[in-house]
């Protein structure tokens, strides 16, 4: 077998790897990143919810994007009071118009 200690940038494999000679440790500390917290180390009650609101924050997505169009089709394209789309007489005269027996 062919030693390839010689080798520029070779770096042996498996536990016994020592680390690099041109790589000085830094005493400061200066290099290190900080830790993030683990999922272990946040109290119970953040991480719950922190779930119940990534459960529903798709489903509160849907509510604004529909009361957005309401908004926007009622009021802006309608030219209606934007009041009105909170109303349920409103949409019960229009599903009468648009399913209305001829």
């Amino acid at each position: 077998m062919m030693n390839n200690e010689h080798v520029q940038g070779y770096r042996p494999i498996g536990p016994d790897r020592k680390p690099q000679p041109n790589r000085p440790a830094d005493p400061s500390g200066a290099g290190q990143q900080k830790k993030k917290p683990t999922k272990s180390s946040r109290p119970k009650w953040l991480r719950v919810t922190l779930r119940i609101l990534r459960i529903l924050f798709v489903p509160a997505l849907f509510i604004v994007a529909i009361f957005v169009g309401l908004w926007v089709g009622y009021s802006k394209l309608g030219k209606q009071p934007s009041s009105e789309i909170f109303h349920l007489e409103t949409w019960k005269h229009l599903f009468d118009l648009i399913f209305a027996e001829k």
